[in-house]
């Protein structure tokens, strides 16, 4: 499929569509696949819907999308949901719940792999609007429907402001305004209010509503990594300089502790290198779920302050188990991604608790704050 050519519905959506409709018991009915190009017929916007069960903040938006084709203007929309389901029992369960076509489920992942690179998209819930020739409106259908549910449908670009968060610009090239970079800079640096603890505004509502730039986390990662590596040196080849030993934990402690009550900026050091570090190769944060990052960040807290511990004591085994502990953990978190702090969270921690899994920490949310 060429970026240039407007999307071709039956060869692209396969040439049958799953209709979704309901008993009077209110049991999903799956009745016969209808044809494609007669589904779509004489509509005027076609709205792909990404979507899954398991996606807590796709089960947020789908009422409000709802609700924004309710009514005699949503008559000249279709809504055709694209599922990540990964079984047929949670994607017939959770598309039955949706007054709107389906790709069938045993073409959902062949269609999606090919949509998801042609559109652009990184992140779920996710809407891209067409109109009745394939040609693209929008690919922050989302952010529309949430900014704007009384003008829906979007029949013309440019006819809805663009909301530049969510999703990237889509493939065909949407240029961002140096005015709205430069906002970006402002509002992705400064929490709001400010001094939180993490971003608002990013992605559904959850226990917190706090949020913070993966980017941003791993990049401080790496800059602790490093004072690890000097740290180690100084334990095994340089005698445990005092004066390193001591300043550099200060500087940890209090990034970690200024992390954990009032977020990465402005007051932790490392986090406010780390972010203006970001903002100049990153353009897209990528937000996460800051409440495991906190818990993760409590544990360095612990980790670096035994690690104190052994320096006053003079034991030098203390030392290397902790700091090489931390340098294991921050090399996973700023190579690979992998937060140890956040994986004992969501694994042992929340459930000892009675806390429900942070699914949200599976879907992350690319684009500028609002």
């Amino acid at each position: 499929m060429d970026d240039a050519d407007a999307l071709d519905f039956a060869e692209e959506l396969g040439p049958k569509l799953q209709p979704q409709t309901r008993d009077e018991a209110g049991e999903p009915i799956h009745s016969e696949l209808v044809d494609t190009e007669a589904a779509l017929k004489d509509k005027k916007v076609i709205a792909l819907y990404f979507t899954a069960a398991y996606c807590h903040s796709c089960s947020l938006f789908t009422p409000k999308l709802k609700q924004a084709i309710h009514g005699p203007l949503g008559q000249s929309t279709q809504v055709v949901t694209i599922s990540y389901d990964r079984t047929e029992d949670d994607y017939n369960d959770y598309c039955g719940k949706m007054p709107w076509l389906a790709v069938p489920f045993r073409q959902a992942a062949e269609v999606r792999g090919l949509l998801l690179k042609f559109y652009g998209i990184q992140s779920i819930p996710a809407l891209v609007l067409l109109n009745a020739q394939g040609e693209l409106l929008a690919t922050d259908g989302v952010e529309k429907v949430k900014a704007y549910p009384k003008d829906w449908p979007y029949q013309e670009p440019g006819a809805v402001p663009s909301i530049q968060q969510g999703l990237r610009p889509d493939a065909v090239g949407v240029e961002i305004p140096a005015t709205a970079a430069v906002a970006g800079f402002r509002q992705r640096f400064f929490t709001t209010p400010l001094l939180a603890a993490g971003h608002t505004g990013i992605g559904p509502e959850d226990e917190t509503g706090l949020f913070v730039d993966e980017n941003v986390v791993r990049c401080r990662a790496g800059l602790i990594n490093v004072c690890t590596v000097i740290l180690l040196c100084n334990v095994h080849f340089w005698g445990s300089i005092p004066v390193l030993m001591y300043t550099l934990y200060g500087i940890i402690a209090w990034d970690f502790l200024m992390g954990i009550t009032v977020g990465l900026t402005p007051f932790a050091p490392f986090g406010v290198l780390a972010s203006v570090l970001v903002w100049a190769v990153h353009p897209y944060p990528v937000w996460a779920p800051v409440k495991p990052k906190r818990f993760a960040w409590l544990l360095g807290l612990l980790l670096s302050t035994t690690c104190l511990i052994g320096q006053l004591l003079g034991i030098v085994l203390i030392k290397y188990i902790t700091i090489s502990m931390c340098f294991c953990f921050t090399w996973l978190e700023a190579c690979l991604g992998f937060c140890c702090g956040c994986f004992f969270y969501d694994n042992v921690v929340a459930k000892l608790l009675g806390r429900r899994e942070c699914k949200q920490c599976k879907t992350i949310y690319v684009g500028a704050v609002q």
